[in-house]
């Protein structure tokens, strides 16, 4: 395995990483989020990983409640204490 596929490997399984992945393979190729899902999880298989999501629903509501929370913790951290 070269040192690309472990990089590739770790972005794949660290959340965040995952998402930008995907939103980046999107907009580079003008495809759809819902491809662009397709493309990353064929990929996870090819190089012997598990699927992440098992539907595109549960990628978007994981999706989803990462940023809100991400939102939240961002919005705490800045808010003044009295």
């Amino acid at each position: 395995m070269t040192q690309e596929e472990k990089e590739l490997i770790n972005k794949l399984n660290e959340k965040q990483s995952y998402f930008e992945a995907i939103l980046a393979l999107s907009q580079s190729q003008g495809i759809s989020q819902l491809l662009a899902w397709e493309q990353i999880e064929a990929q996870r298989i090819e190089l012997g990983l598990q699927a992440k999501y098992t539907s595109f629903e549960s990628f978007r509501v994981s999706k989803s409640l990462f940023y809100r929370k991400m939102l939240e913790i961002e919005n705490n951290s800045t808010t003044p204490i009295l």
